[in-house]
């Protein structure tokens, strides 16, 4: 086999200096952090709003069932 030029063509496009391809996984790396912690941060606030919205139905239905018991006992005195 002889000498191919492309072969060192497509080899030095791939990084042309190792210091450029450092550079940008350090910033996938910040937009992963960056995406992570928008991802926590919205099913945070997601779960939050879901527990007060249970919280709220099931006090709601507590007092609605503490009504329908002390109306029971006033109207059926033994």
């Amino acid at each position: 086999m002889g000498y191919m030029p492309d072969a060192d063509i497509k080899s030095s496009a791939k990084s042309p200096r190792p210091e450029v391809s450092g550079l940008r996984q350090r910033r996938r790396r910040g937009q992963t952090a960056i995406e992570y912690l928008l991802v926590t941060v919205s099913l945070l606030f997601v779960f939050v709003m879901m527990y007060r919205s249970l919280q709220w139905y099931l006090s709601s239905q507590f007092t609605k069932g503490g009504v329908i018991i002390l109306r029971m006992y006033k109207e059926d005195p033994w």
